[in-house]
């Protein structure tokens, strides 16, 4: 499935302005990029289907950011977003919704 015109445009945003702030994000990625098995790897065992948008942000950026900081893969390894999704659903966060950021007093999914 592609990307919508909105969905698109939101990326190039996103492009440019990490483009345009590079001393800003030099250093706001971890830069460890997730294999396709490994993505596979956390659909399964999340029961779920990871949103291109988020596969797309993980494959280019990793984990990380600047004024926030999207779960990705650690340098170990770990899915990051994985482990803080279980922990949230055991909170009674559903099934169907995925944790790519926790700012302690929310989470975003």
């Amino acid at each position: 499935m592609g990307w919508n015109d909105e969905e698109e445009c939101m990326k190039k945003k996103i492009i440019k302005m990490i483009e345009e702030n590079k001393d800003v994000f030099e250093n706001a990625f971890l830069k460890r990029y997730p294999t396709d098995a490994e993505l596979e790897e956390a659909e399964k065992v999340l029961g779920i289907k990871i949103p291109q948008e988020y596969v797309w942000f993980l494959k280019n950026y990793g984990h990380g950011g600047f004024f926030f900081e999207y779960l990705g893969y650690g340098l170990n390894g770990k899915a990051l977003f994985v482990d803080e999704t279980q922990r949230k659903r055991k909170y009674g966060l559903p099934n169907t919704l995925l944790v790519i950021e926790n700012c302690d007093e929310y989470v975003i999914c």
